[in-house]
């Protein structure tokens, strides 16, 4: 039961870690539009 509730701890990681940059980059390219 801990194994599972650890790897989902990691999953969320994971996705956070690949959204931060995407939305950071989606502000800045819309920023520079204007």
């Amino acid at each position: 039961m801990e194994f599972l509730i650890s790897m989902g701890i990691v999953i969320i990681v994971l996705l956070v870690a690949w959204s931060v940059p995407y939305g950071l980059y989606l502000i800045i390219e819309h920023f520079f539009e204007k």
